[in-house]
């Protein structure tokens, strides 16, 4: 069961599994009972909705391909 407040991340795509998704940089986020995913290919850029469980641990609640990042640069 998921609880308190709903976050928001965007990562790429290292392994997606049955009950979980692992991103590049190691994340590992576990999927909602009852969430089914497309499959994404590795390295896809996905945006992530996420609670947390009464452990501490990070549910993913929905799951959506991202549009490329664009470096953001200053003069």
């Amino acid at each position: 069961m998921v609880t308190g407040v709903t976050r928001v991340m965007v990562g790429r795509i290292k392994e997606q599994h049955a009950g979980h998704i692992i991103l590049s940089d190691t994340t590992r986020l576990s999927l909602a009972n009852g969430l089914t995913l497309e499959q994404f290919d590795s390295g896809e850029l996905v945006t992530i909705t996420y609670g947390r469980d009464s452990g501490g641990g990070m549910v993913v609640e929905s799951i959506t391909r991202s549009a490329a990042l664009r470096p953001y640069y200053t003069r």
